[in-house]
This record gives C-alpha cells, structure tokens and sequence, in this order.
C-alpha cells in the first residue's frame, strides 16, 4: 500500500502493500485534546471505540447529531491508531475535515484507524481477537489519500505500467495493476483523493473496489 511514510507528499500511483511507519513525529489521540477536541469528542471516541463496536455509549458520553459542526483537527499531526466504533469513524471523518473511504462493517471485525502527518488515513479491518494492525499487509485495509487530479492520475499510471482501468457504476474509475495484485485504485471525477483498498486475498481488493461497499464513511 502507498503512503506510509509521514513526511513524503503524496504522489498518484500504487506502491508496495503497507508497513507501518514509526516516526518520532507521531502524535497519538490523547496528546491533542487541548488544541484539537474540545467539548468532549476525545472522550467521546474513546469511549466509543471499545471492543465491542455494537456496545451502548456509557452514561454521560455526548451525543452526536446530524449536522453538527464539531472542532477540527489541527493539520500535520499523526493520528492513532486507534480503534474505533463506526458511528465515531463518522465523527472522526468530521474532525479531520477530509473524506475517509472505507467498506461499511463486517461481522466480528473491529475498526482501527490511523491518520499520517501527510493526511494519508488508514481504516484497518481487524479480525476477532487481534488487538492491533502493526504489519497492515495481514488484514483488509482501505486508505484515502490527498493526490491532485487523482483520475488523471491513475489514468497516467496505468498507460505507463500496463494497468486496467475499469468503470464502477457511479462514475468513479478503479486501477488494477500487475505488480500490486494485491491493490485496487479509485477515483473520483475532478477529486483530490485516491483511494487504495488492499486485502491479502488475491482478487479481493479488485472485487471490493467495484462494489457499492466503498463509499465515504460521512
């Protein structure tokens, strides 16, 4: 997977599956409550992203509500990761100001995202009983990347390594390459982020990528 490392700017176009990176510039969730989360959505986040996705938010926790405005992130600093319930990946998405692709929930599998200081972000399916990604090549994994004119992009890409490019059904476009059999690419007409799913099961990234799964978390 493309985008691991936190002080590359992102460039379009596949790259080896991913492996995380442990810079000293990582800044976990709880470090930035004072500048980055006030009015409780730290504590909100953590507490509902426990083990349990489908537990009930314990008492006192906020609520969130369609079209709230909540308070940013500030941009550069390196996220997680840290698991979370999928309506607070909703409210992570909000946080951060920039969209978070990922493939709805799965049976058993608990979400933990990661946001890099270069605005990559990393939705990583674990499955029952692992506690953390750390080598993300094992698990289903889809990422959203800043990359100008993605399209374009992964239109370039793929005339100059020999890719495929294939229509999904609401007008995005999806990059299969030879050497990342592992990867699918997508993008939007005229948007700014690719999107990369990887799962260390041959075909599957292709399939998922062409499914009406991938969507935006918010």
């Amino acid at each position: 997977m493309r985008g691991e490392t936190e002080d590359t700017a992102s460039e379009a176009g596949p790259s080896e599956a991913p492996k995380r990176t442990l810079g000293s510039g990582r800044v976990r969730i709880g470090a930035v409550v004072a500048i980055a989360i006030a009015g409780g959505l730290l504590g909100w986040l953590l507490t509902r992203g426990g083990n349990d996705t489908t537990s009930a938010s314990p008492p006192g926790t906020p609520t969130i509500t369609a079209g709230q405005t909540l308070p940013g992130f500030p941009p550069g600093i390196h996220l997680g990761p840290q698991i979370l319930a999928p309506d607070a990946l909703v409210v992570m998405q909000r946080a951060l100001r920039q969209p978070v692709y990922w493939l709805g929930t799965q049976a058993g599998h608990r979400l933990e995202l990661e946001k890099l200081t270069n605005g990559n972000v990393f939705v990583t399916y674990l499955p029952p009983g692992v506690k953390s990604s750390g080598d993300r090549t094992q698990y289903l994994v889809v990422g959203t990347y800043p990359v100008h004119d993605a399209t374009n992009g992964l239109k370039a890409v793929a005339k100059a390594a020999g890719g495929q490019i294939l229509d999904r059904t609401d007008g995005a476009i999806v990059l299969i390459t030879p050497t990342h059999p592992k990867s699918a690419y997508v993008a939007y007409p005229q948007a700014n982020y690719e999107i990369e799913i990887y799962s260390p099961k041959a075909q599957e990234a292709k399939t998922l990528a062409l499914s009406d799964k991938l969507q935006s978390v918010g």
